[in-house]
């Protein structure tokens, strides 16, 4: 009677539905960790590292030391380094909403596995 009924469950459509939906869901999801992690920590560094070498910048044309030369090749750095980081904010403007994007999946993640009876893990 037990292989009956768990060959009725297997065979169910419905069940292997769900379980496939949320499976994809789990992916999508663990797809955007794997972005939004980098994103929060790499880039944040990235970030921090260069307002520091701009800061070194400033205080090196500031100080006047070095050739006019020289001076001009710190320019041309901190426009460079000031560009970089631009970059950098643009792609820190896309983790709001990769977050919210996130939290949307995980809200259907947990009505889909509240509406099959699958306990919740924590997400």
């Amino acid at each position: 009677m037990l292989t009956t009924a768990t060959s009725d469950i297997v065979s169910n459509p419905i069940i292997n539905e769900s379980d496939s939906t949320i499976a994809e869901l789990e992916k999508a999801l663990m797809d955007l960790d794997n972005m939004i992690t980098p994103l929060q920590t790499k880039t944040q560094k990235k970030l921090n590292k260069i307002e520091e070498e701009i800061t070194n910048c400033n205080f090196l044309i500031d100080s006047g030391l070095g050739s006019k030369k020289d001076q001009a090749e710190l320019r041309k750095t901190k426009k460079s380094l000031r560009s970089r980081r631009v970059k950098l904010w643009d792609e820190m403007k896309a983790l709001p909403a990769l977050e919210e994007e996130r939290e949307d999946l995980v809200t259907q993640l947990k009505e889909l596995r509240r509406r099959y009876g699958i306990l919740d893990d924590d997400i």
